[in-house]
């Protein structure tokens, strides 16, 4: 009864928060719009953050602390193989985390675009026409989950290092990615390549040909740049987004439809199998 009461406490806490971000956003959104607001689209994104948030919690509460617990009892000499208190100043480790959190990511995220199971995961976050900051949060749940052997755990073997800093590192990261998503016309110019920010990633999102499959860091392009994905933004322009011919039809079919599919796909897979 008390981990149900922490967990809807966290739950409560969570959205709280992600509301009052949402609210500061709107309010930098309408300095300097890329386009105007889709209430329809607000909307659904409002609805898919209740569902999001549930599993969120039950991932971050429960099964990540799990998974830690086991590789100590477990795996005691293969966790933490990097002391991050040992590498000097915490600015310093942190930049090395950083990179190599951006790293997994990467490629997690570039997968999701070319696996097509991961990619009917993922396809929710890009069906937004609209983009803005409640699009950050307009996700997939089983996207936290296929977080957990992409990125968590690698970063659990590599790294050991204080959980406020690491604490601090996970609030950064979130706060950085709302500010991506901003419906806003925001450009770092020239030193583009150096961070991501709206319009980079806005090409990630563009509904156009030539920008299909680009731009997947979260915070640094140049490993967009290393692996020939990078798409720098061209001065001005402020692309569609969205998904040709797709339009989700509800937060809830939009939840279970990738489900559904796999359910389908495994079907269809195992009743032409030769007997």
């Amino acid at each position: 009864m008390e981990q149900l009461w922490t967990l809807l406490s966290a739950y409560g806490y969570a959205l709280a928060f992600t509301l009052t971000v949402y609210v500061a956003g709107f309010a930098i959104e309408r300095a300097r719009p890329a386009e105007p607001i889709d209430w329809h689209s607000l909307l659904f994104n409002l609805q898919t953050l209740l569902i999001f948030q549930v599993i969120a919690t039950v991932l971050a509460y429960v099964v990540q602390p799990a998974v830690q617990r086991a590789f100590t009892q477990y795996a005691p000499g293969v966790a933490g193989q990097i002391k991050l208190q040992g590498l000097g100043a915490s600015a310093a480790w942190l930049v090395v985390y950083l990179f190599a959190y951006d790293f997994f990511y990467y490629w997690l995220h570039r997968a999701q675009h070319a696996v097509p199971w991961l990619w009917s995961i993922h396809r929710l976050h890009h069906t937004e026409t609209h983009l803005n900051v409640t699009t950050t949060l307009r996700v997939h749940w089983l996207e936290e989950v296929c977080k957990l052997p992409a990125i968590a755990l690698p970063m659990m073997v590599l790294f050991d290092g204080p959980p406020v800093a690491v604490g601090i590192f996970a609030g950064a990261l979130r706060y950085w990615l709302y500010f991506l998503h901003l419906n806003a016309r925001v450009s770092f110019g020239p030193l583009s390549w150096l961070m991501t920010n709206p319009a980079v990633h806005r090409i990630h999102h563009s509904i156009e040909e030539r920008d299909r499959d680009r731009n997947f860091a979260a915070l640094f392009p140049i490993w967009d740049i290393l692996f020939r994905t990078y798409n720098p933004p061209r001065r001005g322009e402020w692309p569609r987004t969205g998904v040709e011919g797709i339009v989700e039809s509800g937060a809830l079919n939009a939840t279970v439809a990738p489900v559904s599919l796999m359910l389908a796909t495994r079907r269809r897979r195992i009743s032409s199998a030769p007997l």
